[in-house]
């Protein structure tokens, strides 16, 4: 068992893509998120669940058991941008999960918009941790190379 565990949701791929690169980079234990009930993955109606999930708080039910976070003195946190938040899966996460005292990373994917709110949003949830790095990667699963590679390697240095 690792020291660091990377809690993550993908819809897409994007946010998978990353968690996977950086935890066999560090060597971290790899935590998917699953909802009970699945969001569109496309069209119209994947923005306006996921959106209108993410502006209101929504915590959907997950089909897995919230991890026990004791044993971890590194959590990375990475969650697709949906409204310009932080997505209702990771919502759940850190609502029902008391993080204390944990030095911690965030990454966000998205397609190209700010990720500030999100960033913010989840800091200040996070109050009494140490925020390591807050990251963004625009669609990384689709732009996969060395600009993706570098920041990778630039989060795992800061762990």
């Amino acid at each position: 068992m690792s020291n660091t565990a990377i809690i993550y949701y993908s819809l897409q791929g994007n946010t998978d893509y990353i968690a996977k690169l950086l935890a066999r980079k560090i060597n971290a234990d790899l935590i998917r998120l699953e909802t009970v009930k699945e969001y569109p993955k496309e069209g119209f109606l994947k923005f306006l669940t996921g959106g209108r999930d993410a502006m209101l708080d929504i915590r959907p039910a997950l089909k897995n058991t919230l991890p026990d976070i004791s044993q971890y003195s590194t959590i990375i946190i990475g969650t697709p941008v949906w409204a310009g938040k932080q997505c209702a899966p990771i919502n759940t996460f850190l609502y029902d999960v008391k993080i204390s005292g944990k030095r911690i990373a965030l990454f966000a994917c998205c397609g190209g918009g700010p990720t500030e709110k999100c960033f913010e949003e989840m800091k200040s949830r996070l109050a009494g941790n140490t925020i390591v790095t807050c990251d963004t990667f625009i669609n990384p699963a689709k732009n996969q190379g060395d600009t993706v590679t570098r920041k990778v390697d630039m989060i795992a240095s800061k762990i």
